[in-house]
């Protein structure tokens, strides 16, 4: 099976460099990203209290400013600030599945391993 996402990640960093250098296309596409980053995390806030604090992880922050500036403004526009990173997407996947006390605990699912019969 081909791993879509990662095959398109490998052009990011040329798109970003085509944006630098002024190129429509490519900085229409890093404005798109920017648009859906910032739709993933209003949604993923919208059960949170208001001014949360919005993460992202992996290498997408450091294709720079045309993504960031974006990105960084959608983000304010709906009420959340960009704040760096505390640890990796697997951090976060620990700390979901280890703390039930937060408030996005209410939309989380968790499975219960099958107890097996001797």
């Amino acid at each position: 099976a081909v791993d879509s996402a990662n095959v398109a990640a490998r052009f990011a960093p040329e798109v970003a460099r085509a944006a630098a250098a002024g190129d429509g296309a490519a900085m229409a596409i890093l404005h798109d990203a920017a648009e859906h980053l910032a739709a993933t995390a209003r949604g993923a806030a919208s059960a949170l209290p208001p001014a949360v604090p919005c993460a992202v992880v992996g290498g997408l922050l450091r294709l720079g400013a045309p993504l960031t500036d974006r990105l960084n403004r959608l983000l304010g526009e709906a009420g959340l600030r960009l704040v760096p990173a505390q640890g990796t997407a697997l951090d976060g996947a620990r700390l979901l599945a280890t703390h039930t006390n937060w408030p996005h605990e209410a939309h989380v699912i968790r499975c219960r391993p099958r107890r097996s019969v001797a």
